[in-house]
């Protein structure tokens, strides 16, 4: 993907969101809506697997991935999806 895809995608999402909260639900929904989970992810470098998204309007959460028997929740943003 290009960097011009991204920005056009990007747009995509955020057409009618205004202000950062409603930009933040509207890409929880589109995640929600364009990758199937459990699916892999990577948190700083490590290796783990997306269970749910879980954004509720805290910046600070928005993702739940598990890595070894370890549950974590995260923030939404911070992670790299493998094509």
């Amino acid at each position: 993907m290009t960097a011009v895809d991204l920005g056009r995608l990007i747009e995509e999402i955020v057409t009618d969101a205004y202000g950062d909260d409603e930009q933040l639900w509207a890409f929880h929904s589109a995640l929600e809506d364009g990758i199937e989970l459990p699916c892999d992810a990577f948190v700083i470098g490590e290796p783990v697997s997306v269970v749910e998204f879980d954004y509720d309007g805290n910046l600070r959460r928005g993702l739940v991935a598990r890595r070894r028997r370890e549950v974590l929740s995260l923030i939404l943003f911070h992670h790299h999806f493998p094509r």
